[in-house]
């Protein structure tokens, strides 16, 4: 019997699914209690393409992770990505009559709420609404106004919007499994929980999320999330590549790409050779290890040169100071962050996410969206009734600004 409320998320990737419960420790720390990881089905590019798969894998991830927690999960927040998520940069504002009283908790509430777009497209609806600054009088660059005194009140936030048809579908998934959503978070918003230091988050960097199907980059500057940009390739575009030029089955290329893959072919003797598993499962044919590693160079090359592009785009027009952190389950490539040193021309680290008591399953790469969702509700997932479109919302802690504004239903 635990003392301390339980979190449950679901991070729903195109490879895996990873469900973890965990709770907040006396000291403010996070602990992992169960986790349950099964292949994904149902999904392919983070895009729902079978309701039912889906369900039955989400179902299996949570029984698995309630029975190594021994306990019942609480409400989920769901993980959710995907190239139907789109960010729209917005603003809203507030006057205070009275000068002599310092800004509340609720005055920021109302000036983010202020910032709603007005007029969603159809088929769009709105997800979180993050604040990235407040401004105070015209003064700038202020994260948490409470108890401070202005007459305007203006804050630049972000709201990130999601396609109402993938939302259903993901939520129609987890009630035909049986899971009670509490809320669906953007994972470009967690990764970062789960990988980036202070620092980093203060200076300026660049979280790559390279997933299976997609590539998510997240921008944070001045301590807080700004913004993030998807790309539609991930580690499964580098087997395809494989299996395409070598003539090998999706199942052989994976498994060459993860036992001989490096991303540096210059290093592999042209002499050396590999076995590849065949289509029928039992045969194999014998390849140039060099050639599968410039197979992989060269598609990696591609996905970073499409990161620099996107580091264009940034308010400073270049990658931030402290750089570029590699992460998702592709990020365990070795050579990826030398030859993404030489591609991006700055600071490249790969990141794992923070150790968590009870977490050694999660070591890698490839699980830091998974721990940076939990580490977010256990930080921002303090629920408050909030109405949005006559539905029940959570409202995140304003230390943070991050808003999540839909529940399940």
């Amino acid at each position: 019997m635990f003392n301390r409320p339980v979190d449950t998320i679901i991070d729903l990737g195109t490879d895996k699914i990873c469900t973890i419960i965990g709770r907040q420790t006396k000291d403010g720390e996070g602990e992992v209690l169960g986790v349950g990881i099964v292949p994904t089905q149902g999904v392919t590019q983070d895009t729902v393409v079978n309701i039912g798969a889906l369900a039955e894998a989400m179902a299996a991830s949570m029984r698995q992770a309630s029975k190594t927690a021994r306990t019942a999960p609480s409400p989920a927040f769901v993980g959710i990505t995907g190239p139907h998520l789109e960010n729209v940069s917005c603003t809203g504002s507030l006057f205070k009559d009275d000068t002599d009283l310092a800004l509340s908790p609720l005055d920021l509430e109302n000036a983010l709420v202020a910032a709603r777009p007005p007029h969603l497209a159809l088929g769009q609806e709105l997800l979180h609404l993050v604040a990235r600054e407040y401004i105070l009088d015209g003064v700038r660059g202020i994260h948490n106004p409470v108890g401070m005194h202005a007459l305007k009140l203006e804050v630049n936030a972000m709201a990130v919007l999601g396609g109402s048809a993938q939302v259903e579908n993901l939520m129609k998934a987890a009630g035909r499994a049986g899971i009670s959503v509490r809320g669906l978070v953007f994972q470009g918003l967690a990764v970062g929980d789960g990988v980036l230091t202070p620092e980093e988050r203060d200076m300026g960097a660049l979280v790559v999320d390279i997933g299976a199907g997609t590539t998510y980059i997240a921008h944070y500057w001045r301590g807080v999330f700004w913004e993030s940009h998807i790309i539609p390739l991930g580690g499964h575009n580098l087997t395809n590549d494989i299996a395409v030029v070598l003539g090998a089955p999706p199942k052989g290329a994976e498994e060459a790409k993860r036992t001989w893959g490096t991303a540096q072919p210059w290093k592999i003797s042209p002499t050396e050779t590999i076995q590849i598993t065949g289509f029928d499962g039992t045969s194999h044919q014998e390849v140039s290890r060099k050639n599968l590693c410039t197979i992989i160079h060269d598609r990696v090359v591609e996905l970073l040169e499409l990161v620099q592009e996107k580091a264009k785009e940034l308010p400073l027009g270049r990658l931030p100071v402290a750089g570029v952190v590699l992460t998702g389950g592709t990020a365990s490539l070795p050579g990826l962050r030398e030859v993404a040193q030489d591609v991006l021309g700055g600071h490249v680290r790969i990141g794992a996410p923070v150790s968590l008591r009870g977490g050694e399953a999660l070591a890698g790469p490839a699980f830091a969206s998974s721990v940076g969702t939990l580490l977010w509700s256990l930080r921002y997932g303090t629920p408050q009734q909030e109405p949005h479109n006559g539905r029940s919302g959570v409202a995140a802690s304003q230390s943070a600004a991050l808003h999540p504004l839909r529940s399940g239903r």
